[in-house]
């Protein structure tokens, strides 16, 4: 079987606190909507369900365990986030990413809308088949963090877990649901890390 390396989006193939904002403020209006509450209390009620998650701090579970409708939380992610003001080409990310397809399977898998995913891989300069597999949010699979959602992934690629990796920044998120398939982690705190790690794996290629 073929070894895959499983890319998470926000945080890890780019950084923008701005973008990240945006998509809590459609999480925050898509539970003020719900609740018929204020923005405040909208924000109390977010913050207070992500601690319950024990650190798994993903937005989209979230707004899923809060009970608001997908539809709902799809119609404010692509009002309120607008990627195209924030982020820009990188040509070095997809040079390195783009050698990996002599090696691997590569998988990108994010809690974002794929409406808003299409849009921000084609501002960073990659192209749809530069990944051998898109998971977004919407697209009918548990949402990150989901040892379900990995292990399903990795039967759709052909791919053994224990010659994969999972790269990413939040632990919880997108680590630990892959280290019990034996998946291999590589914790991401910045794009420096992400390089360096991608110089490597392409060494000799």
């Amino acid at each position: 079987m073929s070894a895959a390396i499983i890319f998470d989006l926000d945080g890890t193939l780019y950084d923008s606190r701005l973008l990240d904002i945006e998509n809590e403020n459609a999480a925050i209006a898509s539970i003020e909507e719900k609740f018929h509450i204020t923005p405040d209390q909208a924000r109390t009620l977010l913050g207070t369900k992500r601690q319950s998650l024990a650190g798994k701090t993903s937005i989209s579970q979230a707004i899923r365990e809060l009970g608001v409708e997908d539809a709902d939380f799809k119609r404010n992610q692509l009002k309120y986030m607008q990627p195209e003001q924030h982020l820009s080409r990188d040509d070095q990310l997809v040079s390195y990413i783009r050698l990996l397809k002599k090696s691997y399977k590569k998988v990108l898998l994010t809690n974002t809308r794929r409406e808003v995913v299409d849009r921000i891989i084609a501002i960073l300069g990659f192209s749809q088949d530069d990944f051998d597999l898109i998971v977004a949010g919407g697209d009918g699979y548990t949402p990150k963090p989901s040892t379900e959602t990995l292990a399903k992934i990795l039967a759709m690629v052909g791919s053994e877990a224990t010659s994969s990796f999972s790269v990413g920044d939040r632990w919880l998120v997108d680590h630990q649901p892959g280290i019990s398939l034996g998946i291999r982690p590589v914790q991401i705190t910045c794009r420096t890390d992400l390089i360096q790690w991608l110089a490597g794996m392409t060494q000799g290629i």
